[in-house]
């Protein structure tokens, strides 16, 4: 049997056989997809992803036709339930039918399930808790139109998650290690698996990605933390719950000690994954990277187990129209059963509904949340306090036209009094580099003159102050100063400039920096008038005269 994992980033490849309570690997092989293949589980390009599946099948001379898959996506929906117990838990259209109604999906999801256990409800009416996913059927499709594209059989399509626990529970005494949970790290994704009573009672997925951590390169490390965070908050709050004895990472694990250290504060014991005495390898593998598809090679309880999405009404449905008729025949013949199973959860539903209300309604009165109540109340009137002042706030659009807009008007100003400075000194001088943050521009100039420049950059800022004037005859600039005057004699530079010289009227290089202020109010076609009354009149306007 050839199991393969499938994610974003990787295919996996597994070629092992279960014999007795064993898993015997007989190779293993592992490609790195090119980002685009594979988008968030969904296959966006069925020939590429088979190339490679190709490769491995022929690199390694793998003859085995029959295939199964293990898939992962932020799209499948995970949630556990207490539903009606049918009359037989064979009954699988009955089940989906009310998982599918309790998640709020439509027929174009595929329905799979893990009966994790029995209860009763306050009317001794018989109840089954159920871990349940609800996946696109489109995403299904891809993986059945990519294995016939190989040519495989594809046997079984598993959810990852269910994929693993087949492992975790045919691990000896793995269940004296629980509650535990089950985190597999990859770079792109988080999936944790809450284990109790040797069962899956709980499975979150979780995308990651490093700019949501500044691209920081231990964003995985991070990212772990921050949703293990979560996850704890949410373990604790969970009715019945008990502490967690491990918690237990697959997947890409190279950097476990920066991860056990970053989550040392939860004070849980950190373990990697590892090979268990019921696995037997028979060639050298990292065995946390290949623990989905190992797992997915175990036989399922098919009682319990309904994770092969193959098998699923929406999957059968989709195979053409006698894939359909067939399930509508399935369908009338459990119709007597559907029936009776709802007839038992409207009951159920109602004498629960009940004693919810009576439960409410003393939490209600509870003093805990009438404090609390309370607090939401004083942040209420908090936050109408902040409302005013956004309100009251609104001519700051105003103020911001106050700012001088546009660079390229500031830079002819300053570009002015240069003309004259030439023709007056016979020198030729133009802008080497400006800048301007905000109300401060800095400009560097560069010119060449013959003979000594030393007077220029006084001349310009004279004229730069006392020619370049406001609408309101302000000089337009202020707080200027000059630095980082040079001059370099033409002889000394004809090798960096095509200036000699014999063949040029100038002698002489020179540079030097101009720093100023443009004057607040000097942009004045956007701000002739401000209104600075913040106390709501908006009446009176004052014209910014300087």
């Amino acid at each position: 049997m050839l199991s393969i994992d499938i994610t974003d980033r990787k295919i996996k490849l597994v070629r092992g056989v279960h014999a007795g309570n064993k898993i015997r690997v007989q190779d293993a092989d592992m490609r790195e997809l090119t980002l685009g293949m594979v988008s968030n589980g969904y296959i966006t390009d069925v020939p590429m992803v088979a190339a490679e599946l190709n490769d491995i099948i022929k690199t390694k001379g793998i003859t085995e036709k029959d295939a199964i898959v293990s898939i992962t996506s932020s799209s499948i929906v995970y949630k556990e339930m207490t539903l009606p117990k049918p009359k037989s838990i064979k009954n699988t259209a009955a089940i989906e039918a009310m998982i599918q109604a309790n998640m709020g999906v439509s027929n174009e999801f595929n329905i799979s399930y893990t009966i994790a256990g029995e209860a009763e409800d306050e009317e001794k009416n018989k109840l089954i808790k159920i871990i349940a996913t609800a996946c696109p059927q489109r995403l299904v499709d891809g993986y059945v139109r990519l294995f016939s594209h190989i040519g495989l059989s594809l046997k079984a399509v598993n959810i990852s998650n269910n994929s693993v626990t087949r492992l975790i529970v045919n691990i000896p005494k793995m269940s004296e290690r629980m509650p535990m949970l089950l985190i597999q790290i990859d770079q792109g994704f988080l999936n944790m698996n809450l284990y109790e009573d040797n069962q899956i009672v709980f499975s979150r997925y979780f995308n990651i990605d490093p700019s949501d951590y500044d691209n920081a390169p231990d964003f995985v490390v991070r990212a772990v933390y921050d949703n293990l965070f979560r996850m704890i908050q949410f373990i604790k709050s969970r009715k019945g719950s008990k502490p967690l004895k491990e918690i237990m990472f697959y997947g890409d694990t190279g950097n476990f000690i920066e991860l056990s250290n970053a989550i040392s504060s939860f004070n849980v014991p950190v373990h990697v994954l590892a090979a268990p005495s019921t696995v037997i390898t028979m060639t050298e593998i990292d065995f946390t990277q290949y623990a989905n598809a190992i797992g997915a090679i175990y036989r399922r309880n098919k009682d319990l187990e309904h994770i092969n999405l193959l098998e699923a009404t929406s999957a059968k449905e989709s195979k053409g129209m006698n894939g359909y008729l067939m399930a509508l025949a399935g369908a009338c013949v459990g119709a007597a059963a559907l029936v009776g199973a709802i007839t038992i959860g409207i009951a159920a539903v109602d004498g629960s509904i009940r004693g919810q209300i009576t439960e409410v309604q003393n939490q209600i009165q509870a003093p805990a949340l009438q404090a609390d109540l309370k607090v939401v109340n004083d942040r209420e009137t908090m936050l109408s306090g902040f409302q005013t002042y956004i309100e009251n706030a609104g001519s700051t659009s105003t103020l911001f036209n106050y700012m001088p807009k546009v660079q390229s008007y500031v830079y002819d100003k300053i570009k002015a009094p240069m003309e004259e400075v030439k023709s007056e000194y016979n020198i030729d001088l133009d802008v080497y580099g400006f800048e301007m943050v905000d109300y401060t521009v800095s400009v560097t100039f560069m010119g060449q003159s013959n003979g000594d420049p030393t007077p220029i950059p006084a001349a310009y800022v004279e004229k730069l102050t006392n020619d370049i004037k406001t609408t309101y005859g302000d000089a337009y600039f202020q707080n200027i100063t000059y630095t980082g005057f040079e001059k370099v004699n033409t002889s000394l530079a004809a090798k960096y400039l095509d200036i000699v010289k014999d063949g040029s009227k100038y002698d002489t290089i020179f540079k030097y920096t101009v720093t100023m202020n443009v004057r607040p109010g000097s942009d004045e076609e956007n701000a002739n008038t401000i209104s600075l009354d913040l106390n709501g009149d908006q009446g009176a306007a004052e014209e910014v005269t300087e």
